[in-house]
């Protein structure tokens, strides 16, 4: 079910959600209600580093990586609040045998982004995507899961997305990856929603 906040007019908001411990990225599709199509869009990165310092009590009282997803699920909750999304997908965990220590961190990057959303709506789903599932949804080409993602083939894809020529908040080519990430994890949603 779609939910639409009071006194959204004709737009409704998609958000995707790139996860990581240190540069988590967030990313927004303001889409035509009427039409399903993208009017406007924009993404950023959260750089944990840069929510929080060192001698924070958070920091000396649960670690470092306890506090940065803490303050991307604050910053996460407080940007939730004031842009008031109808739906928001992240990308899902993903276990890879070249770095098997990113994985519990991702798990905890998530479940901030969870809590973020649970924060904001109780009710509201969390949409998770698999990699290829986002890869695949936004056209990136030179990506396999046997030799893992080209880091410049979903900002290619977006490029060339002619739904992505609108009026935006954020030019693509300011982006980081994970903002880029985020925009077309955003977009695989809209996807399945207009299926």
């Amino acid at each position: 079910m779609l939910y639409l906040p009071a006194n959204s007019g004709d737009v409704f908001v998609v958000s995707g959600t790139d996860p990581g411990t240190h540069n988590l990225g967030i990313g927004d599709l303001y889409v035509d209600i009427h039409t399903l199509e993208i009017r406007s869009f924009e993404a950023r990165t959260l750089v944990a580093t840069k929510m929080m310092n060192d001698d924070d009590l958070l920091v000396v009282n649960h670690g470092h990586t306890y506090a940065r997803t803490y303050s991307h699920k604050e910053a996460l909750t407080e940007h939730f609040r004031r842009i008031r999304p109808s739906a928001i997908a992240c990308e899902d965990a993903f276990f890879n045998r070249r770095t098997p220590g990113a994985y519990a961190p991702l798990l905890k990057s998530i479940q901030s982004i969870r809590e973020a959303v649970i924060a904001y709506n109780p009710y509201m789903k969390f949409n998770l995507y698999e990699a290829s599932v986002i890869k695949s949804a936004a056209g990136a080409v030179g990506w396999s899961k046997k030799a893992g993602t080209n880091k410049s083939a979903v900002y290619d894809a977006l490029l060339k997305n002619p739904e992505f020529k609108v009026p935006s908040r954020t030019p693509l080519s300011t982006l980081s990856e994970h903002a880029i990430d985020s925009l077309a994890i955003a977009f695989t949603h809209l996807q399945y929603m207009r299926s």
